[in-house]
């Protein structure tokens, strides 16, 4: 009898062991592969095989100037934004006003997704075919992971009224 509960329990700690191993290996989380993940995963430019250094260089500083293009962007957004939400709120309510405000930001989404498309044309005409066909594969917000959000649901400002615990609008 002794025997048995002692294999018994033998098997029962070998078989935890093992759950948790195979648990704690199942979630590799960030920085799995060096390059996947964080900063910079959207960067598909430094995985193409086979770069020379000359293209490296040429696609770092088409990099960095499109970056600061989007910045600017980013910035004039951000300012249109707070327009439009201080002419949508308190007694200065003005219908036409926040109309032409959407028209304005129409216009500057539609300026940085043309010069996104022009900055990766311009990376993509400095390849060869074979990595042209390794960046066309692998173009960033293609996956899980990329966006607003990363498809995370019910955070503040993540929601679909960007309302708080994503319960619908205020109003």
């Amino acid at each position: 009898m002794k025997k048995l509960r002692g294999k018994v329990l033998t098997a029962g700690m070998i078989s935890l062991l093992l759950l948790a191993s195979t648990t704690i290996f199942a979630q590799r989380g960030r920085g799995y592969i060096q390059g996947q993940r964080g900063p910079g995963s959207a960067q598909t430019e430094c995985r193409i095989p086979d770069l020379t250094e000359d293209q490296h260089e040429q696609i770092k500083t088409l990099r960095t100037e499109h970056w600061n293009e989007m910045e600017e962007f980013r910035t004039d957004m951000s300012i249109l934004r707070a327009e439009m939400k201080d002419l949508t709120s308190g007694n200065d309510y003005d219908v036409k006003a926040a109309n032409k405000k959407i028209e304005e930001i129409s216009e500057m989404k539609e300026t940085m997704m043309k010069a996104q498309l022009k900055h990766r044309d311009e990376v993509r005409n400095l390849l060869t075919d074979e990595q042209k066909v390794f960046f066309d594969k692998h173009r960033p917000g293609k996956g899980k992971g990329f966006g607003k959000g990363h498809g995370h649901r019910g955070q503040r400002g993540q929601g679909r009224f960007d309302c708080p615990n994503n319960r619908g609008p205020r109003w």
